[in-house]
């Protein structure tokens, strides 16, 4: 076998085995839209309760209160959103923010919780649908989605606040890169979603290796590959 032909093979292999075609989605009708608003609430509630003897309703985590909101509050919207902090833009962060800080000063901890609870089962519906075409197993899809919601070992700061909102943007991140959407919509998504982890996490750099991996295989793009538009913005933004 020549080079050529190895390497042929190797990225035929990859596209096969890491970057399965994920199943077509099913087709969103009333009583569908239903389950998901009631489960999206209730993992939304699960994780809330959790942690009920920490007050997080009442309490301001980490960077949520010290430095979001009050960035939002005494600067512009533009420079929050283009100041970084330790070294990350933590773009998601202030997004949310700017939003919360307009609101009577009472509810900033109820909104900054209830906010960071959403992002987390956001990323935990994009898992579910990212990982169908590896795990197809619905059950053990379930068990990667029940550990990203409720992790069994992990510091109280990293619950209900959205300082912390990153990290899960990241695991969802990793999946969303072996993902082959199916439609445009997904496409789009996952373009969307990965452009706010790159402005969001430094870290999101890891996954360069995995993106690289998928430009090398022959998989078609129309319909097999998320939009080559948001997937090069959110490199850019990674590399920035």
């Amino acid at each position: 076998m020549t080079v050529a032909g190895a390497f042929g093979s190797f990225r035929l292999w990859l596209d096969q085995n890491l970057f399965p075609q994920a199943p077509k989605p099913p087709r969103i009708t009333i009583r569908r839209a239903a389950i998901i608003t009631g489960t999206a609430l209730l993992l939304v509630a699960v994780q809330l309760v959790r942690i009920h003897s920490s007050a997080p309703l009442n309490s301001l985590w980490a960077e949520d209160g010290y430095l979001f909101l009050a960035d939002a509050l005494r600067w512009s919207f533009f420079h929050a959103l283009t100041t970084p902090y330790n070294g990350y833009l933590n773009t998601v962060s202030r997004l949310i923010a700017e939003p919360v800080s307009k609101l009577p000063v009472q509810w900033f901890a109820p909104a900054m919780a209830v906010a960071g609870a959403a992002i987390v089962t956001g990323c935990a519906f994009v898992v579910w649908r990212s990982s169908a075409g590896h795990i197809r197993s619905t059950a053990l899809r379930g068990v990667l989605v029940g550990v990203l919601v409720l992790p069994p070992v992990v510091g109280i700061e990293m619950l209900d606040d959205v300082t912390y909102s990153i990290w899960y943007l990241l695991f969802a991140s990793f999946w969303v890169l072996l993902w082959r959407p199916s439609t445009l919509a997904g496409s789009f998504g996952a373009g969307v979603l990965l452009f706010l982890t790159a402005v969001s996490n430094a870290l999101t750099v890891l996954l360069l290796l995995v993106s690289a991996a998928d430009y090398l295989c022959p998989g078609q793009w129309l319909g097999r590959r998320r939009s080559t538009q948001g997937k090069a913005a959110g490199d850019r933004a990674t590399v920035g």
